[in-house]
């Protein structure tokens, strides 16, 4: 059933506006000027024309111009052209076609697909096609009856149609019909598959209906739908539009069926294009440990992009308690730059854990370019006593080390030697 979730698409529309483009060879005319009417036959000579025309221009352009004056009269002309040249017909072909007449007689157009066309893709195109000018038409309500009446006479085609017509709903903005029907379906691949289809379809319509949709889902929803379709939803604004992201976070951010990762995933996008904007917003939030774990994770990441911009607005803004887990990556960051500096940034680390490490790559760093100095701060330092037995330990482990490599290049230049004296 993959044809369930494919979405018809903005190429598709470009594809059908460029027909009737070119199938009128001139400039828009006026919107009360009608197509010239076919009768059955001519529209059955002209359509199948077209389904047998190679150039694909030229395809389009007669296709275009017969399904312009489609109606009631002459629908069943066409249908005969499609049937006569099933083998031919391509997936381009159906769209049109059965958007059209489906926009008059939607129930007439739903026969049409299993004996007219080819299985797979081009049926799986149809049913999709029919189900959406249906509801685009306006009649989603006659859409959904007729579902009923399907799924009462125990119909296959029911299933498929009830997971289009959601979609097509949906995508409408008709939540009030779309779901309670989407909220029936359990958590399976296929409801995630819808859900993902809707998310991308709604978001080539804008951000609004993205956040739209998610808000209309009730709180007590079956089948964690609401923290699904939050989730995908905020994934795609945040990546599209960081700014509204955080908004939207601000007004649901903290009920349950937000996921934790929410705040980190709006604050990695929004830092992409503008990190002073996005660690302004992520500080004035509540505290949390969403909040905290986002902080940590920007910093480390515009620091890897951007030390030059991250290092001043860092330093400006330490002090400020959400900053605080922002500690540990600038102290550690600072090591490579300035261990002398960074040891001092390092005693305020708050986790104990992350302290130790820090203080002792510091000073080490320091000890091996300036060894009196760092030895004598360490004299005078008022460390804990187990810090200050690791990094003896560590002073003692790094001397050996030294030794050892001393001790190897002699015994390299004496092989050297005995080599070349021919000495064992």
């Amino acid at each position: 059933m993959s044809f369930l979730f494919k979405r018809t698409g903005r190429l598709d529309l470009v594809l059908l506006a460029s027909m009737l483009f070119l199938a009128c060879g001139q400039e828009v005319q006026d919107s009360a000027s009608a197509p010239p009417a076919l009768s059955r036959s001519q529209m059955e000579t002209t359509v199948s024309q077209a389904l047998n025309e190679r150039d694909p221009v030229v395809r389009m352009k007669t296709l275009a111009t017969a399904l312009e004056s489609l109606d009631q009269e002459n629908a069943e002309g066409a249908a005969e052209a499609f049937r006569a040249n099933r083998p031919r017909v391509k997936e381009f072909d159906v769209h049109p076609f059965m958007s059209r007449w489906a926009s008059f007689d939607p129930e007439a157009a739903m026969e049409f697909p299993a004996e007219g066309l080819k299985k797979g893709r081009p049926q799986s195109r149809a049913y999709q096609s029919i189900v959406s000018a249906w509801v685009e038409s306006g009649d989603g309500e006659g859409a959904y009856e007729f579902l009923i009446e399907m799924e009462e006479q125990g119909l296959e085609m029911s299933e498929p149609f009830r997971f289009n017509l959601i979609q097509s709903l949906i995508v409408n903005r008709e939540f009030d019909l779309a779901m309670p029907m989407l909220e029936e379906i359990p958590e399976s691949k296929e409801r995630n598959a819808l859900l993902l289809s809707l998310t991308f379809d709604l978001a080539e319509e804008g951000v609004p209906y993205l956040i739209d949709w998610s808000e209309s889902i009730s709180l007590d929803a079956p089948n964690n739908l609401k923290a699904a379709v939050f989730a995908q939803s905020m994934s795609l604004v945040a990546q599209s539009d960081p700014e509204s992201a955080a908004a939207w976070y601000e007004k649901e951010g903290y009920q349950d069926y937000v996921r934790g990762d929410t705040f980190a995933l709006i604050l990695v996008e929004w830092i992409k294009f503008d990190p002073v904007a996005a660690m302004e917003w992520a500080i004035r939030q509540p505290p949390s440990d969403a909040r905290d774990a986002a902080v940590r994770g920007a910093i480390y990441r515009w620091q890897m992009d951007d030390s030059e911009t991250s290092e001043p607005w860092i330093r400006e803004h330490i002090s400020d308690p959400a900053m605080e887990v922002a500690l540990y990556p600038f102290a550690q960051w600072l090591v490579y730059q300035n261990p002398v500096e960074a040891l001092a940034w390092a005693l305020r680390v708050p986790q104990k854990m992350e302290r130790y490490y820090v203080v002792q790559q510091s000073f080490l760093r320091w000890r091996r370019v300036d060894q009196e100095a760092a030895m004598a701060w360490l004299e005078t330092a008022d460390l804990p006593d187990d810090l200050r037995s690791e990094i003896d330990g560590l002073i003692v482990m790094e001397g050996q080390s030294k030794s050892m490599e001393a001790s190897g290049a002699t015994e390299e230049v004496a092989a050297e030697e005995a080599d070349v004296s021919g000495q064992p």
